[in-house]
């Protein structure tokens, strides 16, 4: 905040945060088609230690504060898709909601797609999250509902209806199997293995497959 001008503070905006691991060359590569685009009220490029880019957004949602998520990965930020964002961005109640979109890519397409739980096609996608963040629950409660229809109107435009199971709230049981698609039925047999009476369930959660006890075995009929 402190790099804003006094004069913009406040007032809705957009943030693009770039982290590079290759060296400031390879840094300024990527960089490089931002000049194309309008300019920016605010820029600074650092190195900074790994510890303070994971805090950055710490102060944006401290702890105790109201939270409702909700998250689609988007094959791309095309026009439309960000023509919608900036009609429906204003309809907030809270200042503190905002919706911050993580490029996955690189490293992340070249693992196969069966070697991990991680839901979804490993090809390159922008994780769009709808984050409703409020002091008070009135607030809340309204941007929640905001959340949900801004989810819906993005539907249409997502590689699928699941998303990243940490943006995920409580209770979403057809999304967190959409999340996992064809991993989940493998995922609930592992947990009906090792957690067959749910003690691990204050998650995005993945209920034990039916009919399976502890150790894996088919559980005795009656």
């Amino acid at each position: 905040m402190a790099l804003v001008p006094p004069e913009h503070r406040g007032r809705p905006g957009h943030t693009l945060l770039v982290a590079g691991f290759d060296g400031p060359e390879a840094h300024a590569r990527a960089l490089a088609p931002l000049a194309e685009g309008p300019p920016a009220l605010v820029e600074r490029r650092a190195p900074i230690p790994y510890r303070y880019l994971q805090r950055l957004l710490d102060d944006h949602a401290p702890y105790g504060i109201l939270a409702h998520d909700r998250a689609l990965p988007l094959p791309v930020l095309d026009d439309a898709v960000l023509e919608l964002l900036g009609a429906q961005l204003p309809g907030r109640s809270s200042p503190l909601t905002f919706c911050p979109s993580f490029r996955l890519d690189g490293a992340y397409t070249a693992v196969p797609e069966e070697d991990t739980a991680f839901g979804g096609a490993r090809r390159p996608c922008w994780v769009m999250n709808i984050s409703a963040l409020a002091l008070e629950p009135r607030r809340l409660r309204a941007d929640a509902a905001w959340a949900a229809a801004l989810w819906t109107e993005l539907l249409p435009y997502a590689a699928n209806p699941g998303g990243y199971v940490n943006f995920l709230a409580q209770g979403e049981q057809d999304r967190v199997r959409a999340s996992y698609g064809p991993k989940y039925a493998r995922l609930a047999a592992a947990k009906a293995r090792y957690d067959p009476g749910n003690v691990f369930h204050r998650n995005a959660n993945i209920l034990p497959e039916p009919g399976r006890g502890a150790g894996g075995a088919p559980s005795p009929p009656g």
